[in-house]
């Protein structure tokens, strides 16, 4: 069908367009974070939140680093250093050992186990193993209720350790050792060790479990979206790596699905009334950028879910909005998520997340003064229910109990992130009532589109404006005398060889 003549329409062409090229490659985040870490001869199925090795740091979170020695993953905790034998992400359990006791009890220096109880905390069915150094007692080996390892060589200095089966009753000579050191173990190697079915050394290196401190909410949504988890250290911010771009959440389309279209918005005018007719139709812009007037109020939807254009600046490629449904409302009856197509979109480095609990139990102690002011009301009237916002991420909450506000929070009805600007989060910290937390979410936040210049500026320089095609999907520049598939025809009358079917 035969577009209308651009003479007639020139006045009413209120978008430009230009060209996104295709992404083929994945983005090289998402290939990264998709690896395995490759240490000697083994391949550790290792997830988010580890990194290290052939893993980069945004691939996991600060504390969780793996490195490779003489070809043996390990990790780094306080004073120890532990030889990693299994990870299980389901169960987010880490299986490890004391590296200075691997295949001894002599170590070159002795100090007890301690881990960073912030990321991790023993699991369950653990048992601490002591063993006792340099005591005023001897006894000759296997005799009495102390079975002994002689003449073992600590810090240069001959000694003899001293370890007593669970059963065994306490000797008051015991107090009288140089030193002791407690290295948890297994309960199940604890209870063959304690029946001589196995050696101290094997009970060791069968190392003990931990879990690490961290909700796999976020994870498990980025994952399922066809993505893999990150971390963005500078922003203290989760990251979804997907294979077009990162994303705060979760990925917007499944893997293999193109990242990018073929052609985005440049210029943006919302609204151009003229005789009571809005102007701008649908083949002068792509329809990923369709622009709804709602009253007074311009709107954009994507991914299902309604933004109000607060702001649009074409210099820069952003455009501001905000989320409907949190208009005015921080209790909407359609609790949702901001999201947004990221064939088409992305967030500005200024974008943060805050994140709504609503029917949350109530408090525990130990946590209350740290949540206490972030709770919201639906309404006036509403006082007695727990809701609660939070930005993960944020300095001023203690670290210490992280983890118990992750667990309360894993118990809350329903939970929804939206994205606002990172200065409201400076706000926030100063005045954390809940009447701020809509006003941060009223002033919205900044989206970029994608754009490329190269195909819209031909099309102009010929004489032509830049438009879309529905009919075929592809780049139209419309000239004066019809549309044409890349630029207007020069005056050489053969030169019409572009000129679209019509």
């Amino acid at each position: 069908m035969m577009r209308p003549h651009y003479l007639s329409i020139i006045f009413f062409l209120t978008f430009i367009f230009n060209t996104q090229t295709s992404l083929c490659a994945d983005d090289i985040r998402y290939t990264n974070c998709s690896l395995p870490v490759y240490c000697g001869d083994q391949s550790i199925e290792i997830n988010y939140p580890f990194w290290g090795v052939n893993r980069p740091d945004y691939c996991g979170q600060p504390g969780f680093q793996i490195e490779c020695q003489e070809g043996v993953p390990k990790i780094n905790m306080m004073s120890n250093t532990f030889r990693i034998l299994h990870i299980n992400s389901t169960t987010q359990t880490l299986k490890v050992a004391r590296d200075d006791f691997w295949s001894t009890i002599c170590p070159a220096y002795l100090f007890n186990t301690t881990l960073d109880f912030t990321r991790f905390n023993y699991a369950q069915g653990q048992r601490n193993l002591t063993l006792y150094y340099g005591c005023a007692f001897r006894s000759d080996p296997g005799r009495g209720p102390y079975i002994v390892y002689p003449d073992c060589v600590v810090n240069d200095t001959s000694m003899d350790v001293f370890y007593a089966p669970q059963s065994a009753p306490v000797d008051p000579l015991i107090v009288r050792c140089n030193s002791s050191v407690i290295v948890p173990v297994l309960e199940t190697a604890a209870q063959e060790l304690d029946q001589n079915r196995n050696t101290i050394n094997v009970t060791l290196d069968e190392g003990f479990e931990l879990q690490w401190n961290l909700g796999s909410d976020q994870c498990n949504t980025c994952v399922n979206s066809g993505g893999f988890c990150g971390y963005n250290s500078t922003k203290s911010l989760f990251v979804c790596f997907c294979r077009d771009q990162p994303n705060a959440i979760e990925c917007s389309s499944s893997p293999g699905t193109p990242a990018a279209p073929l052609f985005a918005v440049q210029t943006w005018r919302i609204l151009n009334i003229l005789s009571g007719e809005r102007v701008g139709p649908e083949y002068c812009g792509h329809p990923s950028y369709h622009l709804d007037c709602e009253g007074e109020v311009a709107e954009i939807t994507t991914m299902e879910r309604s933004y109000r254009v607060l702001h649009i600046n074409s210099s820069s490629g952003t455009l501001t909005v905000a989320v409907e449904d949190y208009w005015n409302d921080i209790c909407p009856s359609n609790l949702v998520n901001g999201t947004i197509n990221f064939s088409f979109f992305n967030y500005t480095s200024d974008t943060g997340n805050i994140t709504l609990y609503y029917d949350c139990p109530p408090l525990v102690k130990d946590i209350s003064a740290a949540l206490l002011p972030f709770k919201f009301n639906c309404s006036l009237e509403e006082t007695d229910t727990n809701n609660y916002y939070f930005i993960w991420g944020n300095d001023s909450v203690n670290r210490n109990i992280l983890s118990s506000i992750t667990n309360y929070f894993e118990s809350c009805g329903t939970s929804v992130t939206i994205p606002v600007r990172q200065s409201a989060f400076l706000f926030l910290k100063s005045y954390p009532a809940s009447a701020n937390v809509s006003k941060a979410l009223k002033e919205g936040f900044d989206l970029q589109w994608y754009a490329n210049n190269t195909l819209c500026d031909q099309c102009k320089d010929s004489g032509g404006l830049c438009g879309f095609d529905t009919d075929t999907d592809k780049f139209t520049c419309y000239c004066p005398d019809k549309p044409y598939s890349w630029t207007c025809p020069s005056k050489d009358p053969g030169s019409d060889e572009q000129k679209l079917e019509t």
